[in-house]
């Protein structure tokens, strides 16, 4: 048998398992911006690992996401939904708040 042969059929298989949903992954937490403020006002996520972090911004307004414990600053459009990386974080508690109404605030803990 030709070695060559089963080239497509492996072809076929391997793009067939990565186009599968097993393969798609979720962020590891979520923050959502509405109604000027965030949900959860507290977030708990792993410590010593690194955490994708989907926010979402509900409003009708940009706003801007910013934290010195996190090294972070960024800006999200309305109706928009961001994923960034955070970590890995030593245990302890990260503030964040938003940069456009510092009111706005929250807290990420790892653990």
């Amino acid at each position: 048998m030709n070695p060559f042969s089963r080239i497509p059929l492996l072809t076929a298989l391997a793009l067939s398992c990565l186009s599968s949903p097993n393969f798609a992954v979720e962020p590891d937490a979520a923050l959502i911006h509405q109604n000027g403020q965030f949900t959860p006002p507290l977030l708990i996520v792993p410590s010593g690992k690194k955490v994708r972090l989907r926010i979402e911004n509900l409003e009708t307004e940009s706003m801007e996401l910013e934290s010195e414990t996190l090294a972070v600053e960024i800006v999200i459009p309305p109706q928009h939904t961001t994923i960034i990386h955070i970590g890995p974080l030593a245990p302890g508690r990260y503030d964040y708040f938003n940069d456009d109404n510092p009111q706005e605030k929250g807290v990420i803990v790892a653990q």
